[in-house]
């Protein structure tokens, strides 16, 4: 576990690393979105270094957001005992001007996904699940899935329903992905339930969630300004 000096030791360390950055975009004068990600690239790289020091398997992204903030997202890499190491340490985040600290990776519903040569709409997906051991075993169905083998169809499948999920709760609630073409499915399971895969999350919620306020939220989000 982070331990609090440990997060500490961590984030002066960021801060350093910050001060240096903001030099940097500062003497570009304006600097536009090339040199602010130019600058959380040159970051990114030192910033797994340090990660792997302090927690093995705790890993971050990076990206500039849509305000022109700068976007850290701490992960476990699909390990949930980690969790509680990166709340901590979004918990002990310092202030920091026009940067946003999330932990661990939030949902999101990207409008298309692709792999290995075929394009899909996600209006286009649909999915079926079942409960097993109370944890979601989820179909992702599509008219044609990619040219691949079986493992390369699941990995893609398992990383689209992490990202409409989040990763605390597909790492919490799901046990399995599968990718099947529809026409094995309806031949598997004539008639069938199924449904439009962007109301995944939804379901999941109606199945698994607890009430908002007993349940702390899948994403830390902190935006601090100071003068």
């Amino acid at each position: 576990m982070f331990r609090k000096e440990t997060a500490m030791r961590f984030w002066r360390w960021f801060e350093g690393e910050r001060a240096q950055l903001h030099s940097l975009i500062s003497a570009a004068g304006e600097p536009g979105e090339s040199v602010a990600r130019e600058a959380l690239g040159r970051l990114g790289e030192a910033l797994e270094q340090r990660l792997s020091d302090f927690a093995k398997g705790v890993s971050a992204e990076y990206a500039l957001g849509r305000d022109g903030a700068c976007v850290i997202t701490f992960t476990a890499g699909g390990a949930a005992e980690l969790f509680d190491d990166i709340f901590f340490l979004v918990d002990q985040s310092p202030l920091a001007q026009g940067w946003e600290f999330h932990a661990p990776r939030p949902r999101n519903a990207p409008a298309t996904c692709a792999a290995f040569g075929v394009s899909y709409a996600l209006s286009d997906l649909r999915f079926y699940d079942r409960l097993g051991s109370d944890k979601m075993v989820i179909a992702v169905i599509a008219d044609e899935t990619p040219c691949c083998d079986y493992r390369n169809k699941r990995a893609f499948a398992t990383a689209l329903v992490t990202e409409l999920l989040g990763e605390e709760d597909f790492c919490r609630y799901v046990s399995d992905v599968l990718m099947l073409e529809y026409e094995t499915w309806l031949s598997a399971t004539p008639g069938g339930r199924s449904a439009p895969l962007a109301v995944l999350g939804p379901t999941f919620d109606r199945i698994f969630r607890r009430p908002q306020t007993l349940r702390r939220p899948a994403v830390n989000t902190w935006l601090r300004l100071v003068s």
